[in-house]
């Protein structure tokens, strides 16, 4: 990784500069909204001065280098000049004369008042500089990509293309066919924020054999060619990741303690009961030379919610086993045994078992079933999952209404006591 890191820092491209700079502007935002006293807004001063002729430097510098005054360049340099001129003025940093100093002091009263309309103007100045650039500096990937390292700008995300990268006809066809499908999902739910400025980079294989890892520290994505050729959902899983690490941190305690109370066991006595329940079923089964003898049993209606629950989960991962060497019919149960007894699930919570690895994963999968499979999400994980990311600032496209109707539908299905009791 940390060749890597070294590789992204030594060998800038100017999609590179342009995320440096929004990632300041975020940071400038925040020393701002954090103003409170006279030393805060000397130095918040100073750094925004800093700050305002470094990007005047660089914009006329280095991106306009070559400056052939077309048209989206003379916007460049129109939107350019009233960013940095902006984050200079007095505008941001009001002061006034006290005649018992004899000098100018801060106007923190002015500051705090004008604090968020200031604020906003920034964004402003600095989305319209950031659109120009990008439409400036934007080209096709059919046209830039390279079955060598090489790093490429779509749809705000920095994708490097390593040197042991997939054959180029695999990236075309993830590029133009599965990613845009992605990226249209994840806006449709109002999720844009979830993905831009993040950094993919693509590799033939990764350690351990993943489809794809996220590195919370470098804020880096690695996708290997199994998730390219796959129809998984790797890239929304590790997107999910990203999202999970970068919220705030009593949203995640919200998340972990909720989902920590709604996991549990497959204990002993749970497979004892569910064999013993389905055993003239397994055995009829075993009997007529089925190799998987419990896939094909039917559960039948069960009152209890949480048995409910397991019962599914067991039939579910057994029904996949096969037995071998297995001569006698009561020999199933200590086979099958120790395939299920110890494994865990969520109660409730529809989707795969590698969600219970922890509390990230389990986010990264909700997410990527909210995303991708909404109908696979049962609705007290969804309505948590929706609530943790509005409270995080994501202004979601989803119903209110229609979520808490659906959930109280379900309440007035009858809800098991054990189950209340772990809400």
């Amino acid at each position: 990784m940390s060749r890597l890191i070294k590789f992204l820092n030594e060998k800038k491209t100017k999609f590179d500069a342009l995320n440096k700079w929004k990632s300041d502007i975020r940071r400038l935002n925040k020393i701002y909204n954090n103003i409170d006293n006279e030393s805060g807004f000397q130095e918040a001063q100073k750094t925004f001065t800093t700050f305002s002729k470094n990007f005047e430097k660089w914009v006329f510098e280095e991106l306009l280098k070559n400056d052939e005054k077309t048209p989206i360049q003379q916007e460049i340099r129109k939107t350019g000049w009233q960013a940095a001129i902006f984050m200079g003025t007095e505008d941001l940093f009001p002061d006034f004369w006290y005649y018992k100093t004899d000098r100018y002091h801060p106007d923190l009263d002015k500051l705090k008042k004008n604090r968020k309309k200031n604020v906003n103007k920034i964004n402003k100045l600095f989305r319209d500089f950031f659109k120009a650039a990008e439409e400036y500096f934007e080209t096709d990937y059919m046209q830039n990509v390279s079955p060598r390292e090489h790093t490429i700008n779509k749809y705000g995300i920095n994708f490097v293309i390593s040197k042991d990268a997939p054959r180029e006809e695999y990236l075309k066809q993830w590029f133009n066919v599965y990613l845009p499908k992605d990226i249209e999902i994840l806006n449709k739910k109002g999720l844009q924020r979830a993905y831009r400025d993040l950094t993919v980079v693509i590799k033939s294989k990764l350690p351990g054999n993943y489809a794809g890892t996220y590195d919370a520290n470098s804020d880096i994505v690695n996708l290997s060619s199994w998730a390219l050729l796959s129809k998984e959902k790797t890239f929304i899983h590790e997107v999910g990741h990203r999202v999970y690490f970068n919220l705030p941190s009593n949203a995640i305690k919200v998340w972990d303690d909720t989902l920590y109370q709604l996991t549990s066991t497959i204990e002993r006595e749970d497979f004892k009961k569910f064999f013993n329940k389905y055993q003239d079923q397994i055995y009829k089964s075993f009997e007529e030379f089925d190799v998987r003898p419990i896939k094909n049993i039917k559960l039948g209606q069960i009152s209890d919610l949480v048995e409910r629950y397991k019962f599914e989960f067991i039939h579910k991962k057994l029904g996949r086993t096969a037995y071998f060497n297995i001569e006698n019919k009561e020999d199933l149960y200590n086979h099958y045994k120790k395939f299920i007894v110890g494994e865990r699930l969520h109660l409730g919570f529809d989707i795969e078992n590698y969600a219970t690895t922890n509390s990230w994963e389990g986010f990264a999968e909700a997410f990527a079933f909210y995303v991708l499979k909404p109908q696979q999400l049962n609705w007290f994980i969804r309505t948590l999952l929706i609530n943790t990311l509005r409270a995080s600032g994501y202004k979601l496209n989803e119903s209110k209404q229609d979520i808490e109707t659906k959930l109280m539908e379900d309440f007035k299905e009858g809800i098991d006591n054990e189950i209340q009791e772990r809400w």
